[in-house]
């Protein structure tokens, strides 16, 4: 039901390139831990995402099964 298209990391890869997939891996190596706050954060806002997600993908699912009008 959900259209989002899955996120695949061999096709971004090969979208992206090499070169800037090896800088990504360069700035992520580079960049200082997340804080607790931070990844707090994060989690509750993926959270939030697969919530709404799950409640849109219900309300379709009702919204196909209704009887017609």
């Amino acid at each position: 039901m959900n259209s989002a298209m899955e996120f695949n990391r061999a096709e971004a890869g090969r979208r992206l390139g090499p070169d800037v997939v090896a800088e990504i891996r360069r700035l992520v190596a580079e960049a200082p831990p997340l804080s607790v706050e931070q990844r707090e954060g994060l989690r509750a806002i993926f959270a939030s995402t697969r919530l709404m997600r799950d409640r849109l993908d219900a309300a379709e699912l009702a919204r196909r099964e209704a009887p017609s009008a």
